[in-house]
């Protein structure tokens, strides 16, 4: 039987350009320290859905998964999709990057 594990969600109210706000839906992935800068760019690069990015956790720098949506571009069953598969991507990343474990 596989673990099931339950990753951590966010969501927070963001003001990006042209004074549009956004919805941003983010988890944490692990501390930034020993992070590969050039595999994170890749992801980016790569990645249908999510971007990393480094936001401050408790006062220090950590990786996060994160997608930002403007408002009025989703309803509330894409919103429940959205928080879905950053849960379950950020879950596996955050599993590659402690080497099978936890961080949390």
């Amino acid at each position: 039987m596989s673990e099931r594990r339950h990753q951590g969600i966010y969501l927070t109210e963001l003001e990006a350009e042209g004074d549009q706000r956004v919805v941003r839906i983010s988890t944490p992935l692990g501390p930034l320290t020993g992070i590969d800068a050039t595999r994170c760019l890749r992801f980016n690069w790569e990645q249908r859905l999510g971007y990393l990015a480094v936001s401050d956790l408790e006062g220090s720098p950590y990786l996060h998964l994160c997608e930002n949506r403007p408002y009025g571009q989703f309803d509330h069953l894409e919103l429940d999709r959205l928080i879905a598969e950053i849960g379950a991507l950020g879950d596996h990343l955050e599993h590659a990057i402690s080497n099978g474990g936890d961080l949390f």
